[in-house]
């Protein structure tokens, strides 16, 4: 595990940021913890569960000219949700493994009686030799489990995207890997990653992003190193992802927290 600070950005004053962020990175899971920075409209990648750890957080979700507003303890946000989080204090937002794991055994009920002691496990400090048992006791006493049937060529691109995102400049590359024609790879894939192909590439990029950052990489470096043209295309994408860009995640005095000891599953 690798544990770093943002040490090439001036953080953001204590009144403005009471709080550090922490980045959790245990393969095809990860997490924010920290003050909310989310203050744009963001469509969701993975299935994303997001719980206010101060008080109560207020999420609108947007789908074809209709919005439903929640206000509870937590939200589950299913993949490719168009939405608007608004929370006071700090969050964690935990982002699934979309490969394996299953949201909808997800008790919100059984949640909400046990959510002090939840709020109390996010604000420790992960430990380093114990990053993925505390992961995967949260996703576990989240009800959310990893026993979904798994196609093995998609699990192999799955598996290479993660190693090697900006590999794959485009589909065709990654239907090869597959042994699928581009169209059945696009329609297979979809239907097992619960989202297109393009997205999900996005998605591993901004891991690698991370992981950039992590390192001391400035935007520009990480850009390139992780497939994007630009920084200004990163910005763009991550905003367009998270609701926030990643100069937002700098100057928040964030720690990372890295792993790769969890990957998705042959």
């Amino acid at each position: 595990m690798t544990v770093s600070k943002d040490r090439f950005q001036k953080p953001a004053t204590a009144e403005q940021l009471p709080q550090p962020s922490r980045v959790i990175l245990t393969g095809a899971r990860s997490a924010f913890i920290g003050p909310n920075l989310i203050f744009e409209t963001y469509r969701t990648a993975v299935a994303t569960i997001v719980i206010g750890l101060d008080e109560d957080i207020s999420l609108r979700w947007i789908e074809d000219d209709d919005s439903r507003d929640n206000h509870h303890p937590i939200a589950v946000i299913p993949p490719g949700t168009l939405c608007e989080l608004q929370a006071k204090g700090d969050i964690a937002a935990l982002f699934c493994d979309a490969l394996s794991d299953d949201i909808s055994k997800i008790d919100l009920r059984s949640i909400n009686r046990k959510i002090s002691s939840l709020r109390a496990q996010f604000k420790q400090e992960p430990k380093g030799h114990s990053l993925e048992e505390f992961i995967e006791q949260v996703f576990t006493e989240l009800g959310v489990t990893s026993d979904q049937p798994i196609r093995p060529d998609i699990a192999r691109v799955v598996n290479a995207l993660g190693r090697e995102p900006e590999r794959f400049a485009n589909v065709e590359t990654a239907a090869e890997l597959a042994g699928l024609s581009p169209m059945r790879f696009q329609h297979v894939f979809t239907e097992t990653v619960g989202m297109p192909f393009r997205r999900y590439r996005q998605w591993r990029r901004m891991g690698r992003v991370i992981r950039a950052l992590a390192k001391g990489e400035n935007l520009t470096e990480a850009a390139y190193s992780s497939g994007f043209s630009n920084s200004a295309h990163l910005s763009t994408a991550f905003k367009a992802m998270f609701g926030l860009r990643p100069s937002d995640i700098l100057a928040s005095n964030t720690e990372f927290y890295l792993s790769d000891t969890r990957s998705a599953k042959k």
